[in-house]
C-alpha cells in the first residue's frame, strides 16, 4: 500500500470525529494537529483561500517574493512558481487557493464545512552532530527554519518536522555552546535551542543536497565581544574547537591513536581512531584472513600479529550461520571470494595506491582455448553452476547428490571424479561442476584462473575486500544503501561502526565508533559526517556491530577496540 493511501483512514478519522463533536468554523488540521493562524482563511467562490506565506510553514515549504509572483521551495529539491493572476492580495497579504497549493505540494486535502484536513510527508531529522564549533543537522526533505535569539539563547525552530529519538537535552564544559536543548511542539515543530557562551555568535547555512536537507550552524567568537545577530545564509568564517575531548598517543613519526567523543542528538558517542600520516611511504595495507582459512574466524588482533602489522582494521560481512565472508577478497591477485552484487569495495594496487569502488567482478578459468565463467569462489554452491574452492577454503561442504569434481594442482588437471562432499586437498584447487552431464575438463588439461573487474582499475590490483556503503567521494557524501543493497533500517540504525578513509594529503583513517552504555552509536550519515570532519575525502563503510575493531602497536604490545573474532581484515605492514 502505498503512503497516499495509508493516510486516507486518518482523514476519515479524522472526519468522523469533527462530526461526532462539532466542529469551529475555518479549522485548519494538519496530520492531525490544529494549526491556528494569525490570519483566517477566507472563503470564495473557487474555494478557500489561505494566507500563504503564513500557511506553507507548515507545510514544509518557503515562500519567496518575485516581481511577477511567489517561488515556492519544498521536499528533496522541488520548486514551483505561482503568478500573480493566481493569487490574491487582502490588507498587504497574499492568498493563494488552499487546494492548489495543496496539489502544488503534494498534500491531500479533504474539506469538511469550515474545517479542512491537510495531510503531508514530514521531514525528519536523520542526524545532528556538534564537533568543532559546528552543529550540522540533516533532515529527509526541506524544513522551513524560523531563529530567534534572547540574550545567550538562540532557537532554531524547524517546521512540519519530525524527530526519530527522543527529546534531549546536553551541557559541554568548553567551547562556544554551553547547553543544547533539543526539543518537539506541536504541530510539528522541532526546537533546538542553544546556549552561547559570552561573546559567541553564529551563522547558517542551508540547503538542500545529496537527496535530503541540510542546515549547518557555525559557532564562532563575536568579532567585536557583542552578541550580534546572526545572518542566516552568510559564508561561515573559521569555526572554533568544541566538544572535542581528545586523547592523542604516538605510536610513531607517522602513526596517531585518537580517541574523542562527539556530541550527536542520541547522545554522546566515542571515537576510536588512528590517523596514519603519509602511509604509502612508510606502510602497505593488505588483507588479511584468520590462520584457519576461510570459513573460520579470529581476532583481528591475532590477524595483525601473525602478519606483522603495526595496526589494523575488520573489513568485509560475514554470514554468522557459515563464517563465510560476504563479498569481494581478492589477495596477492588471486580472487577467493566474489563481490556480492555491487557493494563497495577498497582496492590494493600494485603501489599500494587505494581506490573505493563499487566493482562488478567475474572470475573465469582459462582452459587452453577455451573459457568458463565461475558462479563463485570459495561459497556455499547453488543448485547448478561451477564454483572453485582454493586451498584457503575450510568451511565443510556437503552435496545434496555427487557432483562432478576437477581437481587442479600447479595449474594442470590431475584428477576428475564424482563425489557428494569436497575432499581434503592442501595445495590443489577444486572445481565443482552441478547440474552439467558433460565432462568439462580432461585430466592433464592446463587451467589458468583469471578475473575480469567492472568498472576497470586504474592499475592492477594486488589485494581489495568489499563491505560497504561507500560514504564519501571526493568529498562528498554518496551513500547508497538501496543501491548496494542494505535496508533502510541498517542505514538509518544506530550501531557500532567502522570505516576506512583516506585524506586529501595523503593520510589513512581507520575509525571505530562505539555502541555501548556510554556511546550512543552512529547512522551511516553521522559516520560520513564524522569522516569529512577528521579529514576524509574518500570513505568507506565496513562490517560494524559487534564485528567493528581496530588494533594498533604500542611499543612491544597490540591493543584492541572490539574483541569478536571477524572473518576478514586489513592490516596495516611496515615496508
Amino acid at each position: 500500500m502505498t503512503s497516499r493511501n495509508r493516510s486516507i483512514p486518518f482523514i476519515a478519522l479524522a472526519l468522523l470525529i469533527a462530526i461526532a463533536s462539532g466542529v469551529a468554523a475555518a479549522q485548519l488540521i494538519i496530520n492531525g494537529h490544529e494549526v491556528a493562524l494569525e490570519h483566517r482563511i477566507l472563503p470564495s467562490e473557487a474555494g478557500p483561500l489561505a494566507p500563504l506565506e503564513e500557511l506553507v510553514k507548515y507545510l514544509g515549504a518557503e515562500a519567496l517574493q518575485e516581481n511577477q509572483g511567489i517561488h515556492l521551495r519544498w521536499g528533496e529539491g522541488q520548486e514551483a512558481f505561482l503568478p500573480l493572476e493566481e493569487l490574491q492580495f487582502q490588507d498587504g497579504r497574499t492568498y493563494a487557493p488552499l487546494a492548489r497549493l495543496a496539489s502544488l505540494l503534494g498534500a491531500q486535502l479533504l474539506s469538511f464545512a469550515d474545517a479542512h484536513y491537510l495531510f503531508i510527508p514530514r521531514s525528519e531529522l536523520q542526524s545532528l552532530i556538534i564537533a568543532d564549533g559546528v552543529v550540522r543537522l540533516r533532515f529527509s526533505r526541506l524544513a522551513p527554519l524560523e531563529v530567534e535569539r534572547r540574550g545567550q539563547e538562540v532557537d532554531l525552530r524547524f517546521y512540519n518536522s519530525a524527530l526519530r529519538i527522543a527529546p534531549r537535552t546536553a551541557r559541554f564544559p568548553q567551547g562556544p555552546v554551553e547547553q543544547m536543548e533539543l526539543s518537539l511542539e506541536e504541530p510539528d515543530q522541532l526546537i533546538l535551542r542553544l546556549g552561547l557562551r559570552p561573546a559567541s555568535d553564529y551563522r547558517i547555512n542551508r540547503g538542500v543536497a545529496d537527496g535530503g536537507y541540510r542546515v549547518e550552524v557555525r559557532l564562532e567568537a563575536s568579532q567585536n565581544g557583542s552578541q550580534a545577530q546572526g545572518n542566516t545564509g552568510a559564508k561561515a568564517s573559521d569555526s572554533l574547537r568544541l566538544l572535542r575531548a581528545q586523547d592523542v598517543v604516538r605510536l610513531s613519526p607517522w602513526i596517531g591513536y585518537h580517541r574523542e567523543w562527539r556530541e550527536t542528538a542520541a547522545g554522546r558517542v566515542r571515537l576510536d581512531y588512528l590517523m596514519i600520516e603519509d602511509f604509502q611511504a612508510h606502510y602497505r595495507l593488505r588483507a588479511a584472513l584468520p590462520q584457519g582459512g576461510i570459513g573460520t574466524l579470529e581476532r583481528l588482533e591475532e590477524m595483525a600479529r601473525t602478519q606483522g602489522a603495526v595496526a589494523g582494521i575488520n573489513a568485509n560481512f560475514f554470514d554468522p550461520n557459515t563464517d563465510l565472508p560476504i563479498g569481494l577478497i581478492l589477495r596477492d591477485g588471486q580472487v577467493l571470494s566474489t563481490s556480492y552484487g555491487e557493494r563497495a569495495a577498497l582496492g590494493i594496487d600494485l603501489f599500494g595506491g587505494l581506490t573505493f569502488f563499487n566493482p562488478r567482478v567475474s572470475v573465469f578459468l582459462q582452459v587452453d582455448h577455451r573459457e568458463l565463467k565461475l558462479d563463485g569462489v570459495n561459497q556455499l554452491p547453488g543448485k547448478e553452476g561451477l564454483f572453485l574452492y582454493t586451498p584457503h577454503y575450510r568451511y565443510p561442504l556437503r552435496l545434496q547428490s555427487a557432483a562432478r569434481i576437477y581437481q587442479i594442482r600447479e595449474g594442470r588437471v590431475t584428477r576428475v571424479f564424482r563425489s557428494s562432499h569436497l575432499p581434503f586437498a592442501p595445495n590443489s584447487l577444486l572445481l565443482v561442476s552441478l547440474g552439467a552431464e558433460n565432462e568439462l575438463l580432461s585430466a592433464g588439461e592446463t587451467v589458468k584462473q583469471s578475473y575480469g573487474i567492472e568498472p576497470p582499475a586504474f592499475l592492477p590490483l594486488r589485494d581489495a575486500v568489499s563491505a560497504g556503503p561507500l560514504l564519501l567521494e571526493d568529498g562528498r557524501m554518496v551513500i547508497d544503501h538501496q543501491g548496494e543493497g542494505f535496508d533502510r533500517g541498517f542505514a538509518q540504525g544506530r550501531s557500532a561502526r567502522s570505516a576506512l578513509g583516506i585524506t586529501a594529503k595523503g593520510g589513512l583513517l581507520m575509525l571505530v565508533a562505539a555502541k555501548d552504555s556510554g556511546s550512543a552509536g552512529v547512522n551511516l550519515e553521522e559516520l560520513a559526517l564524522l569522516l569529512g570532519e577528521l579529514g576524509a575525502i574518500d570513505a568507506l563503510a565496513l562490517d560494524g556491530g559487534s564485528s567493528a575493531s581496530l588494533t594498533f602497536r604500542r611499543g612491544f604490545t597490540l591493543r584492541s577496540i572490539g574483541n569478536r573474532r571477524i572473518a576478514t581484515g586489513l592490516v596495516l605492514v611496515p615496508k
